[in-house]
């Protein structure tokens, strides 16, 4: 078997790794909501931050945040996560306690994202998996192997020839 043949585990691997990517922020959002203070905010402006590289570098631009916590602390942050909310906005704001400056607009970030990612990652690696499956099987039959239902045999040069008939049949030859 070449190496080619081992192509479909690196992309049975790549397709579990962005499952539990997702798996990974579904937690980590709930973590968060479950531990979160909410208070009423005000979205003061928005820091555009440019990710990816190349033709694939985009804009993506992060609100800042300026609330009081619970204890009565002026915060004034960048969110974790993007939004479309314009400048002036009032919106709700989830906090971290522990860590004021960690803080999100309220319902922005939702397990959707890492239920998508879970699905998309689960497929990729069951599609791969079925790849794998079928270059194994196709090695197999070329082999001459369990994959094939019928024993066929070749000379030197990979003729056809008549099988000599010790190997047809039902029986096993020792």
């Amino acid at each position: 078997m070449d190496m080619l043949s081992y192509t479909p585990l690196i992309f049975i691997a790549a397709g579990l790794a962005i499952a539990v990517a997702g798996l990974r922020n579904i937690v980590r959002s709930r973590r968060f909501a479950a531990t979160a203070c909410r208070v009423p905010g005000t979205v003061t402006d928005v820091r555009t931050r440019l990710t990816g590289q190349g033709e694939h570098l985009r804009a993506v631009g992060r609100p800042v945040l300026a609330f009081t916590t619970l204890e009565g602390r002026e915060i004034r942050t960048e969110a974790e996560d993007p939004s479309g909310h314009g400048v002036g906005r009032e919106v709700g704001v989830l906090y971290d306690p522990a860590d004021p400056t960690a803080a999100r607009i309220e319902g922005t970030h939702s397990v959707w994202s890492g239920l998508v990612a879970v699905a998309v990652g689960l497929v990729f690696a069951a599609l791969s998996f079925g790849l794998l499956s079928a270059f194994t099987d196709g090695f197999e039959d070329l082999r001459g192997g369990s994959g094939g239902s019928s024993t066929e045999c070749f000379d030197a040069q990979d003729q056809p020839i008549d099988c000599p008939a010790d190997l047809i049949g039902d029986e096993e030859v020792p």
